[in-house]
């Protein structure tokens, strides 16, 4: 499998090489042959372009349940949101100050044109695993599930991130626990553009 893989990668690379060649040898545009057109899951799209306005700098306000029926308790944190792997994603890199150190966590959130839905990952400075998520969007609201892990008790368990989007300048990430009793609040981020 690996090699057919491989195989595929360098004829992709083959062609696109021969193209620029065929252009340079017929001097320029008007000459070349034409490439072949590239399959719908290569496209941008309109989710693509709504993700990019979400790029800058953040002053974030996050708030986490250490049980369900304590208040949360809230920290400053900082998020920078840019755009990478030619607009087909979003990458965050989120700060949290903590004691002497830091948190850091790293995201990524795009959307995938094959499933229609919106694709997250997330990996930070405090443990080993990389959650990722998938999400669909309705009125507005995007909702994301994935099986990830308690980090209280290393189990694996069933998670929604809910993000309401106030404005271009403002939005509210919403995660819970999923149990048979309903949604159980585990942090909420409050994200607000820097001016």
């Amino acid at each position: 499998m690996k090699k057919q893989y491989w195989i595929g990668m360098l004829a992709v690379a083959a062609l696109a090489f021969g193209v620029g060649q065929t252009m340079a040898q017929d001097g320029g545009e008007d000459k070349a042959v034409a490439a072949p057109a590239m399959p719908p899951w290569y496209a941008k799209s309109k989710e693509h372009a709504d993700l990019a306005q979400s790029v800058g700098e953040f002053d974030v306000v996050t708030e986490f349940w250490v049980a369900p029926d304590a208040p949360p308790q809230k920290a400053p944190a900082t998020a920078t949101r840019k755009v990478i792997m030619n607009g087909y994603y979003v990458e965050e890199t989120f700060r949290l100050p903590m004691g002497a150190g830091v948190f850091e966590g790293r995201a990524t959130l795009g959307y995938d044109v094959v499933r229609k839905q919106y694709v997250q990952t997330w990996i930070d400075n405090s443990i080993s695993t990389l959650s990722t998520s998938y999400g669909t969007v309705k009125d507005g609201v995007i909702t994301f599930i994935a099986d990830d892990i308690d980090r209280n008790t290393g189990k694996i368990v069933k998670t929604k991130t809910v993000i309401k989007v106030e404005n271009e300048n403002k939005w509210v990430n919403s995660m819970f626990n999923v149990t048979e009793k309903g949604d159980v609040p585990t942090m909420r981020l409050t994200y607000t553009r820097k001016k």
